[in-house]
């Protein structure tokens, strides 16, 4: 099976202004109660959680600057609004062996209260998924401190990141 087959029959919806109604609908179950929902970004065959109390911003047609001496994660730098910020290849990060294209990524803005903003190059911008559709179980013993919880449902695993932890631990990382 491919990607593309693999991230069409998940039960999710891809963020855009048609879809705020369908979201708002959707979202309320019988009896008035709301569906909690969330959403996650995508990096190969990842889809990784973002929490609710973190800032994204979708970066469209931005120049990365290269950066002599980065590490391999780091394609450069960029500047939003005067703040220059590092970006994070998450290909190279994670070392899934695909190269990743600045033309055909997107880049998103992670702006989380104990750091100063970054840009992550991912392969998707951030789509919605209703966290009562998933089972939570446990990250193994052995996943990255970054990693708090994997998240499933028939067709699709979603990893929940404490992205605190995941800045902690590019901030110390020459790959």
């Amino acid at each position: 099976m491919s990607v593309a087959e693999m991230n069409s029959i998940d039960s999710t919806i891809g963020f855009n202004e048609n879809n705020l109604d369908f979201i708002k609908q959707s979202r309320r179950e019988e009896g008035g109660v709301y569906k909690k929902y969330r959403f996650f970004y995508t990096v190969g065959l990842f889809k990784f959680l973002l929490e609710d109390d973190i800032k994204v911003e979708n970066l469209h047609e931005h120049t990365i600057n290269a950066m002599p001496y980065a590490p391999e994660w780091c394609s450069g730098v960029i500047s939003v609004r005067g703040v220059i910020m590092p970006v994070v290849n998450m290909h190279a990060f994670l070392k899934t062996g695909i190269d990743a294209s600045p033309k055909k990524n997107k880049l998103i803005i992670l702006d989380h209260r104990n750091h100063s903003p970054i840009a992550l190059m991912i392969d998707r911008l951030p789509e919605v998924m209703f966290k009562d559709d998933y089972v939570i179980e446990k990250s193994p013993d052995k996943s990255p401190s970054w990693l708090a919880n994997i998240m499933k449902n028939k067709t699709v695993t979603v990893y929940e990141v404490d992205h605190s932890e995941l800045l902690k631990k590019l901030r110390y990382t020459q790959i």
